[in-house]
């Protein structure tokens, strides 16, 4: 099952995540390198990155 997270103000799914000088940067599948910002985790009902999207199976709510 993918991991869906809220970065760069969408919905993206994971790839893999990896530490970048102690910062936590995730790796999406759509390619972007992000990191996961306080107004990532306050947002609600972001949209879900389309890229995303179509290269795995949609997110649950």
């Amino acid at each position: 099952m993918t991991r869906w997270v809220t970065v760069a103000q969408q919905r993206h799914a994971v790839r893999r995540t990896e530490a970048a000088r102690g910062i936590p940067v995730i790796i999406t599948m759509c390619g972007y390198r992000v990191w996961q910002t306080t107004y990532d985790t306050r947002m609600t009902g972001p949209t879900v990155c389309l890229s995303c999207a179509h290269l795995t199976e949609p997110p649950t709510r």
